[in-house]
């Protein structure tokens, strides 16, 4: 499937692709309808609903590149669209000389931790401490999509929203931390902006350019606060 979503997105380019991936696997690549179709894609209703009970996911791509965020970051008109149509979408990238692999919106369930590319709003300190909570305590975290894509200098807010949200209760620091408890970091300047998981035996889980353990020591600095589930309280 994927070098058929290459081939599709590359031929197309500097123009936006979109298509649906059945359930069967076959890749059905659709027109993109957009006014403007090197920033959007729109695929026709008539298109789509003939096609609608067979579809799995809802494909498109993005080709312009961020300095900072990586190609296929979700942007809020995806998450939103995505939630409205309740099918999951394959994003990919394609810059004109790099390809990347199509990503899932929104982001599945994942035991594996480590090695995870940053990627906002699918694999960043949100979605590691769902996956950790669901895989080592069969806790579900509610983790949405739309409250990391906003404004870097909101990011504290989406922390703390989506923590309370979860049943999180703030601790004053320093205490004596516990397995599974969300640190609360401050990085880029800004205040309670990022989170990791206290792992015990002064680990912490942390989603970075990777996602990686680390020393607790390494990021004694940066703490802000800590966050316990009221299941550990």
């Amino acid at each position: 499937m994927e070098d058929i979503l290459e081939r599709i997105i590359r031929k197309n380019f500097p123009k936006e692709s979109c298509g649906v991936v059945l359930f069967s696997g076959e890749v059905i690549e659709l027109p993109n309808n957009s006014k403007t179709p090197e920033t959007n894609f729109t695929i026709s209703l008539l298109d789509f609903y003939k096609l609608k009970k067979d579809v799995k996911f809802i494909f498109h791509s993005h080709i312009k590149k961020s300095q900072y965020l990586d190609i296929r970051t979700p942007s809020l008109e995806d998450c939103l669209l995505q939630e409205s149509w309740n099918i999951p979408f394959l994003i990919s990238g394609f810059d004109g000389i790099i390809y990347s692999p199509a990503i899932q919106l929104p982001t599945p369930l994942n035991n594996n931790f480590l090695g995870r590319p940053y990627i906002y709003g699918i694999f960043d300190c949100g979605y590691l401490m769902r996956d950790y909570y669901w895989f080592n305590h069969g806790i579900l975290l509610e983790i949405d999509p739309k409250q990391a894509i906003r404004p870097k200098k909101e990011w504290s807010i989406a922390v703390k929203t989506t923590l309370i949200k979860n049943n999180f209760k703030q601790i004053n620091y320093p205490t004596q931390l516990l397995e599974a408890d969300i640190i609360i970091e401050s990085v880029d300047g800004d205040f309670g902006n990022h989170g990791a998981v206290y792992l015990g035996n002064n680990e912490v889980l942390a989603q970075n350019a990777v996602s990686e353990i680390l020393p607790l020591e390494t990021i004694a600095d940066n703490i802000f606060t800590i966050y316990r589930h009221k299941d550990f309280l």
